[in-house]
């Protein structure tokens, strides 16, 4: 059911799995040489000064496949209102998908964006890298609104 306030939470986190994929996720750039590191949800991007892409792009390609994966759990949850415990279930596997994308976007950060260009400088983050952590919100308020669900079903039951 579209109407319940959890079923928006849900459609919130596809919106903000949407988000990850079109904007960047982290970029930094050096100001003296103009060179640039970008990262996405496809690629690790090394950028010249002129703005060219160099020959050192690295795919990141499992960065977009986890987070259309989580959009799409998060969809198929919302149709899945019949099922309360399955719903609980998936939220809860959203929610290791979530903290696996900050992982991997951490480490690639910090392991090959970090030291190739200006190592003391950190960079700065995207929207993209903020989507997710809303995502991981919305998320948990989605599975409140389920077990306050389930825990007034089951009260009923209780009194026939």
């Amino acid at each position: 059911m579209i109407q319940r306030v959890q079923s928006l939470f849900l459609i919130g986190i596809v919106i903000c799995m949407v988000l990850f994929n079109l904007f960047l996720i982290w970029e930094k750039a050096d100001p003296q040489t103009g060179e640039m590191i970008t990262l996405s949800s496809l690629t690790l991007a090394f950028m010249d000064a002129s703005g060219d892409m160099t020959e050192e792009t690295t795919s990141v390609w499992y960065l977009m496949g986890l987070s259309i994966l989580a959009g799409a759990l998060a969809l198929y949850e919302v149709f899945r209102y019949d099922n309360r415990l399955l719903q609980i279930k998936i939220g809860f596997a959203n929610t290791i998908l979530f903290m696996a994308i900050i992982g991997i976007s951490i480490y690639i950060i910090l392991r090959i964006g970090e030291p190739a260009l200006l190592p003391d400088q950190l960079g700065t983050f995207g929207v993209a890298f903020y989507s997710v952590f809303v995502a991981m919100l919305f998320n948990s308020f989605a599975n409140r609104f389920i077990r306050r669900d389930e825990r007034l079903v089951r009260s009923v039951d209780r009194i026939r």
